[in-house]
């Protein structure tokens, strides 16, 4: 939670990096759901110095389309910015997989 919106979200709620930290060791780096601050983790990276992983955020995709969540979902352009991902890139291999209950701001 070193860069990028992943430091923000630390920053508006100064637990969740102990919370996320305690997530990622018993359940690996997938999707994280915390109900109660209403914010859900996408990895899109490895470790937070490294650049983005397409294949990291097509698992997280399949994970986020999966949840059973009737809610709308707004997020940035994943991996991209700190990530250093192109945006046309990223936006083919997510497209298919996120429904209608996702909307990226571009």
């Amino acid at each position: 939670m070193g860069r990028g919106t992943a430091w923000q979200a630390k920053t508006r709620y100064p637990e969740l990096a102990t919370r996320f930290g305690d997530f990622l060791n018993r359940c690996g780096n997938h999707v994280g759901i915390f109900e109660d601050i209403k914010l859900l983790t996408m990895p899109t990276k490895h470790h937070w110095i490294d650049d983005s992983d397409l294949l990291l955020i097509e698992q997280s995709c399949v994970e986020l389309a999966s949840l059973p969540y009737q809610e709308t979902f707004v997020m940035p352009t994943p991996g991209c910015g700190c990530g250093k991902l192109l945006w046309s890139e990223v936006r083919l291999i997510i497209e298919p997989i996120l429904d209608d209950r996702f909307t990226v701001l571009v």
